[in-house]
């Protein structure tokens, strides 16, 4: 009926203003370098203490424009162990140096999974090493 589909659509819309709201208070309140991304590595989160680290504003870092914050000659290393982390730990941990400020950070990122072994979300951090 027209009020189901009404209601289903409501539904939907107050789903997309938590998760907006949610995204906000992220972004105020987590002073820690913090992203969030898909097991390929897509990028679909950063607060804004991870992009003034990164350089790069979120337009830029969004998807896989992260990696050009990396100085060249790791980027590979970087994604190969982030490829081996999703395929089998719950964690991924790595340093690499960032191309801008030529600081030595450590990537962390929990990977959640259910019970079949399916990632369900990643949250990371970056932090400043040297």
């Amino acid at each position: 009926s027209a009020d189901n589909i009404a209601n289903k659509v409501d539904a939907v819309i107050k789903a997309n203003r938590l998760a907006y709201k949610r995204e906000q208070y992220i972004r105020e309140l987590t002073h820690q370098p913090f992203y969030e991304c898909t097991e390929n590595g897509h990028a679909f989160f950063f607060n804004d203490a991870l992009l003034d680290l990164l350089g790069l504003d979120v337009n830029e870092a969004l998807g896989y424009g992260w990696i050009k914050s990396i100085v060249d000659f790791e980027q590979e290393r970087v994604l190969a162990e982030w490829e081996r982390a999703v395929r089998y730990c719950s964690e991924f941990k790595v340093e690499y140096t960032l191309k801008n400020s030529k600081h030595k950070v450590l990537s962390v990122a929990k990977i959640a999974r259910d019970e079949a072994g399916e990632i369900q979300f990643i949250i990371g951090t970056v932090t400043k090493i040297s």
